[in-house]
């Protein structure tokens, strides 16, 4: 459930979902499965459902095969870009969280999903706006430019990056004509500061941006120094807004 987020957030898309007729299950960009993982678990689908993972780093394929090997999930290193290979008509919900940004051909991407859905099937596309999270802290002016460092950070593996993909959801699926769909918002919120909280590991991400020469060493610490100091003042505050998509094949 780490990407997730929270069992919170987990009970609040599920509730969009329509899991009665649900016997395949596709998973865009699904990482190391935790997703994947927590939604069989939740459907209690019939003997023979079909749940399938796929994701452009091999790296998170393979952990994902040994973590959940016993779990009946089926797991390809396939890149989304180049189109989704299944047959028409072969999913019942095709979810994706955090992964659209990375794709250049968004009305492609579309209408691959469209394809692969069954008649009547669902897709439910989950992504942040990056430049609207939100840190409390005192040294507003470091806080804002590092957030809009890493939001307009385009990572080896992306193909694109946009720090506005959430709000954008909604166009990317309606202007197809594919789709009857519907937008909703959940803001994660956290205000402890503890390890391997969502807040936590982000800072953690900002790291690789000193490696990347993205932000100087001294501005990373500086940041760090400054949101440890507002937790300890029991003024920390996290916030990270999700946009979904939900939407029926028409």
């Amino acid at each position: 459930m780490s990407r997730m987020y929270s069992n919170i957030f987990g009970s609040f898309i599920y509730r969009l979902i329509n899991p009665g007729n649900c016997n395949s299950f596709l998973d865009l960009g699904c990482g190391r499965g935790q997703d994947l993982k927590y939604f069989k678990d939740e459907m209690n689908c019939i003997n023979g459902s079909r749940f399938v993972g796929i994701d452009k780093l091999e790296k998170s394929i393979l952990i994902a095969k040994n973590a959940y090997q016993n779990e009946g999930i089926e797991f390809y290193h396939m890149d989304v870009a180049q189109g989704l290979g299944f047959d028409d008509e072969s999913f019942d919900i095709v979810y994706s969280m955090n992964a659209v940004e990375c794709i250049a051909d968004k009305p492609r991407l579309a209408s691959e999903i469209y394809r692969v859905l069954k008649e009547k099937g669902q897709v439910i596309c989950c992504h942040c706006d990056w430049d609207s999270v939100v840190y409390n802290g005192h040294d507003k002016n470091l806080i804002s430019d590092i957030l809009k460092k890493y939001s307009g950070w385009q990572q080896p593996w992306m193909d694109e990056a946009d720090s506005w993909m959430g709000r954008r959801l909604w166009g990317m699926f309606n202007s197809t004509g594919l789709f009857n769909g519907e937008i909703h918002i959940f803001n994660h919120i956290e205000t402890d500061f503890k390890e391997n909280s969502l807040g936590w590991n982000m800072i953690r991400e900002f790291s690789y941006m000193v490696e990347a020469g993205i932000i100087s060493k001294d501005d990373y610490d500086r940041f760090c120094n400054d949101i440890a100091e507002t937790a300890e003042k029991g003024e920390y505050l996290y916030v990270r807004p999700i946009y979904i998509y939900k939407g029926l094949k028409d």
